[in-house]
């Protein structure tokens, strides 16, 4: 599976944002994003329903996958993982990891 580029920021449990893939290097030229999913993996620490992690269903802005992401628990670090379909038939898959700061 490939990884995106670097990991996205840690942020807080009482946070909510959005987190994007740009999937254009992979893409050819005229080429487009058709379909889209998000799935969450809890890679370490503790999280019961790290699944509940994503708000909302994730959207497509050209060649980048959007998904909002928040309450995650504290010290908890998650594998976020975007797959596209594309209009040249092509599934690509993408993931980069989140970790959950703790407030103290």
């Amino acid at each position: 599976m490939p990884r995106a580029a670097r990991d996205f920021s840690p942020i807080y449990p009482t946070e909510q944002v959005v987190l994007s893939f740009d999937f254009s290097p992979a893409i050819a030229a005229g080429e487009t994003l058709v379909t889209s999913t998000v799935s969450i993996v809890l890679v370490a620490g503790v999280d019961a329903t790290p699944a509940s992690r994503l708000i909302g269903s994730p959207s497509i802005a050209g060649l980048i996958i959007m998904q909002m992401v928040g309450t995650c628990q504290s010290v908890a670090t998650y594998d976020i993982i975007a797959t596209v379909v594309t209009s040249a038939g092509e599934t690509l898959t993408m993931n980069a990891h989140l970790t959950c700061l703790s407030i103290q």
